[in-house]
């Protein structure tokens, strides 16, 4: 026998088992793994990684370059020894002195376009992060779709076993017996079709996640939380530091920067160069100036129009991403009340239901009331499901509008580059 102390841990690991999300595959789950995996984001990785040497070239110009010159004179005539050319092999040297200030706001320009693609890369995170969450949350409600769809399914197989009976021994209502199968084949085909839904939901879904997905895996990733405790945790975050907002910011700053560079590209650069061979060495101060340059005012009216887009399209995203936020937390709460409602309806509906089918068994209701209850009822039951992964959407619009999906789903936030 049993000893109490096991008879508890058998009933607990029953419980364990029977747990809907017991070996589910939430989806925090497939986020950390596709947030960090996901050749998207390593892409735009990259990305960075690319403006991260062009800053690093640019920066180079402050430092001097050094080649090495060599020539092998074929022949020559010349009427003055001084003139002849030697076969020779030295290095020669330059380092500049002054450019007005172009080096360093090419160094800045390309920082600031190296910060552009770091926020990209966070952009491109929650835009990933948003795809799988639709995705899931898409098979989600397919699943409890389905789920109310075999319910009534169930009910009018229910009802049509007992009119088989009636009619068997009535002919006179077999016509009600030929209506009720035509309302049963239609939540068969409403049910065909959720399980479509589901199936492509899923299908789309194992390409973010490192193991297949059944209907089971599927479970409700906000049932832990409600709106308020959901906006409590996420409102801090400001739209200013929205990763779409920040990487305009950098474009702007990154083209305000190329106009400097434009700019000082109009006068003398100062250098200091240096030679040595065999027989020769020399050390002098150059210049060179493009005082007619006609591309470069082109430049600085390109670079212009970039930082005008720039900080048009920020103050855009601005708006926007507020209001998207605000609208999000509005959806979320009306979605929560819907629910609450539709969830006390069904209780009801569902009496009236039974109560219909009694009658109609003693003539007091007709078949068309109770294959109408039964649509109602489904109906109410369709609408909870409906106002609950409404909820859900909501919540994950909320969360991208907060650039905190990542965030949300507790997915490490670092720098692969370490330049940023």
């Amino acid at each position: 026998m049993k000893n109490p102390h096991q008879k508890f841990i058998a009933l607990l690991l029953y419980g364990i088992l029977q747990s809907p999300s017991a070996f589910a595959v939430e989806l925090v789950d497939i986020l950390r793994y596709s947030l960090q995996n996901d050749p998207t984001l390593q892409e735009a990785n990259a990305n960075t990684e690319g403006a991260y040497n062009d800053m690093k070239a640019s920066r180079a110009g402050h430092y001097p370059t050094f080649s090495l010159t060599g020539q092998n004179v074929l022949a020559q005539r010349h009427t003055s020894d001084n003139s002849k050319m030697r076969d020779d092999l030295g290095i020669k040297s330059r380092l500049n002195l002054y450019a007005w200030g172009g080096i360093q706001a090419a160094v800045e320009r390309d920082k600031h376009k190296m910060e552009y693609y770091q926020y990209k890369y966070y952009e491109t995170r929650e835009e990933l992060a948003n795809t799988i969450s639709t995705l899931y949350l898409t098979a989600l409600r397919a699943k409890e779709s389905i789920a109310i769809a075999k319910r009534n399914i169930k009910r009018h197989e229910k009802f049509l076993a007992d009119l088989r009976i009636i009619s068997k021994y009535d002919p006179g209502r077999r016509s009600e017996k030929t209506q009720a199968e035509s309302r049963y084949l239609q939540t068969l085909s409403n049910e065909a079709n959720l399980q479509k839904t589901l199936s492509v939901a899923l299908s789309k879904l194992n390409k973010y996640s490192a193991k297949k997905l059944t209907e089971k895996d599927i479970v409700d990733p906000f049932g832990k939380q409600n709106a308020d405790q959901l906006i409590a945790s996420f409102d801090k975050a400001q739209a200013k530091e929205h990763p779409s907002v920040k990487a305009q910011e950098s474009e702007y700053n990154s083209a305000l920067s190329d106009i400097k560079v434009n700019k000082a590209s109009r006068y003398p650069s100062i250098n200091l160069e240096g030679s040595a061979t065999h027989r020769d060495r020399s050390i002098a101060v150059t210049m060179s100036w493009d005082f007619y340059n006609k591309s470069s005012d082109y430049s600085v009216k390109k670079s212009h129009a970039v930082a005008l887009s720039a900080k048009s399209r920020s103050d855009e995203l601005l708006r926007d991403i507020q209001e998207r936020a605000e609208t999000a937390k509005v959806d979320m709460k009306q979605n929560e009340r819907r629910a609450k409602i539709a969830k006390l309806l069904i209780a009801t509906q569902s009496k009236v239901a039974k109560d219909y089918e009694q009658q109609f068994y003693i003539a007091n209701r007709t078949l068309l009331d109770v294959l109408d209850s039964y649509a109602e009822l489904a109906s109410t039951e369709t609408n909870y499901i409906e106002a609950q992964n409404d909820y859900r959407d909501a919540a994950v619009a909320y969360l991208l509008a907060k650039a905190s999906l990542a965030k949300w789903a507790k997915v490490p936030d670092f720098n692969a580059n370490g330049h940023f």
